[in-house]
């Protein structure tokens, strides 16, 4: 009978199974905070407090930096709005002179308007139209570039000068130019005799209008646009001398998108029966605009 008790076997080999005489009384717990524990959560808390603060100086950084690139963005177009050009008129020329050739002893008393580049950089591409409406007595002098625009039936008005230009006899009638940084250039002009001038005086409505086209020299420029307006003006003194003025239009003296505005302004006012638009009928075959005689080139101004 065999001792199971018995370990040892013939053969030399102990095939008895071992006596469990430990049993575990430590079991690991789940949440067990040492010192090492606390430690890393303390450097990851100041890690995280550290990164949220290098994120919130970048963040304000880059505020800082849009600021900054916004101001200076600003600051180029200030630049820009004060160095490029922009053209306007600045006075008018008022001489008195004798006409040419048949007109030799006659005088004109003129109105040149003067446009002036305020800008510190030249125009480009620049254009220009100018025209004036007949005076009382169809004897007149005209500059260079001179449209003359003639209504028969009715005084004079004035007109958008856009709109003018437009006409079927105006049509390719603009005339390049170059304006440099503050350089001024006289637009035609009319000379009026004496007579023209007492019912000038009188009343009588003289129109001097026109418009300017151009870019500056800055890339991405828009066209740039000025419109001018100005009713002749007389009088006469105490020594008894012809005294001449101008006077703005009530509209059409604009520059840019305000000319867009001023249009506006004007529709609601022949809308609402303020004002009332230049009407006029012609007689069958005539042209809108016809020249009556021929006109007075402007002299020499030496």
């Amino acid at each position: 009978m065999t001792d199971l008790g018995d370990t040892t076997q013939s053969n030399g080999r102990n095939d008895k199974l071992p006596k469990r005489n430990w049993e575990a009384t430590y079991k690991e717990r789940w949440f067990d905070l040492k010192f090492s524990h606390f430690v890393e959560i303390i450097l990851t808390g100041a890690l995280v407090g550290i990164a949220y603060f290098q994120y919130t100086v970048y963040t304000r950084q880059a505020g800082i930096m849009q600021t900054q690139a916004n101001i200076s963005a600003d600051q180029n177009k200030i630049s820009t709005s004060v160095q490029r050009a922009f053209v306007t008129v600045s006075a008018f020329d008022m001489p008195v002179r004798f006409g040419t050739g048949f007109a030799k002893d006659r005088k004109y008393w003129w109105f040149i308007p003067n446009i002036k580049n305020n800008g510190n950089t030249p125009t480009k591409n620049m254009r220009y139209f100018i025209a004036a409406t007949c005076p009382p007595e169809l004897d007149i002098g005209m500059g260079g570039n001179m449209g003359l625009s003639c209504n028969f039936m009715g005084p004079p008005q004035a007109e958008d000068p856009e709109v003018l230009m437009k006409d079927q006899t105006f049509k390719g009638k603009t005339h390049a130019a170059l304006l440099g940084p503050q350089s001024v250039l006289p637009l035609g002009g009319v000379g009026v005799t004496e007579g023209s001038i007492q019912r000038i005086k009188d009343g009588f409505p003289i129109f001097e209008e026109g418009i300017v086209y151009y870019n500056d020299i800055f890339p991405g420029s828009d066209l740039h646009t000025t419109k001018i307006c100005f009713q002749l003006t007389a009088s006469i003194s105490d020594k008894n001398e012809i005294q001449t003025s101008y006077g703005q239009c009530a509209h059409w003296n604009c520059a840019d998108e305000e000319c867009k505005t001023d249009r506006e302004e004007y529709d609601k006012q022949v809308a609402s029966g303020e004002i009332k638009p230049p009407v006029w009928t012609p007689p069958p075959g005539a042209k809108k605009f016809e020249m009556p005689i021929p006109v007075v080139p402007a002299p020499d101004p030496k």
